[in-house]
């Protein structure tokens, strides 16, 4: 894997052959690319988390009974911690 400083140094390093030479442009591309397959990998993520539970709506209520019941126990020790 290619870090940061690698690509620094060979855009800054003369001696290089003119094929490793990366300029500005090139490093921005590979970043926009790093930053967009982050972005990709998220959504992906999200759009399966969503779309899983319509497949089996037995599980999903009870993850929902779950969620419920985890938020109503929290506002509850809320109320006796104050």
């Amino acid at each position: 894997m290619i870090s940061l400083d690698s690509l620094i140094n060979m855009m800054i390093n003369k001696e290089s052959k003119d094929d490793d030479k990366l300029d500005r442009t090139t490093i921005e591309h590979l970043l926009l690319d790093l930053f967009t397959a982050g972005t990709e990998t998220t959504s992906a993520t999200l759009e399966w988390s969503m779309a899983e539970p319509l497949k089996a709506p037995e599980i999903n209520v009870k993850s929902q009974s779950s969620v419920r019941a985890s938020y109503w126990q929290r506002k509850r020790n809320e109320g006796t911690q104050k």
